[in-house]
């Protein structure tokens, strides 16, 4: 569902350990909150997410000219072929 609110332009909130977390940094639309998890953390973030709309514009903003400029859902297919040797590497 990471992939798609990118897609849609919509800001992410999520943790480090999420597989989809370096697409959030990388794009920069969002939060990946670190770990250990701190729920102060997450309160901080969703704070500033819900009271700087210009931080949430940028996001999205951002969010859609990754999703504009990146191959993102040929990834697994991919990673498929290579783990069974479909493609050289």
């Amino acid at each position: 569902m990471l992939l798609e609110a990118i897609t849609a332009g919509l800001p992410v909130l999520t943790t480090a350990v999420c597989g989809y977390a370096h697409y959030i940094v990388e794009a920069n639309c969002g939060e990946a909150i670190a770990e250990p998890f701190r729920q102060e953390t997450l309160n901080e973030i969703l704070r500033k997410a819900l009271t700087q709309s210009s931080l949430r514009q940028a996001w999205a903003e951002n969010a859609r000219h990754y999703a504009d400029t990146q191959d993102l859902y040929s990834l697994p297919e991919k990673a498929a072929d290579i783990i069974t040797g479909g493609l050289d590497g």
